[in-house]
């Protein structure tokens, strides 16, 4: 199990991990390797091992066009595969 946490590029003495989701390690790599997931501030990244003073935080839904490219949603604290969509009949015309 993998975890995926925010880096806060101004904080030089963290003392605790903020973490968005638990995933697979295969997941928790494409989403942490996507540019999208940088931005001038912070950036997401991964870890294997659950951190020792971890804060989970709320999943605001800035990454979901990402997860959604990647073919995975939130659901909670958990990262998974997204459900096929099913379309509907066509209408006749």
């Amino acid at each position: 199990m993998a975890y995926i946490g925010i880096a806060h590029k101004s904080n030089t003495t963290p003392f605790q991990t903020d973490v968005l989701w638990q995933c697979s390690r295969d997941a928790a790599i494409a989403v942490c390797s996507d540019e999208r997931t940088k931005g001038e501030h912070h950036f997401l990244m991964w870890f294997e091992d659950e951190p020792q003073r971890i804060k989970w935080v709320r999943d605001n839904g800035m990454y979901d066009d990402v997860l959604a490219d990647i073919g995975l949603e939130a659901k909670g604290r958990e990262l998974v595969e997204r459900e096929p969509v099913q379309l509907g009949m066509e209408l006749e015309g």
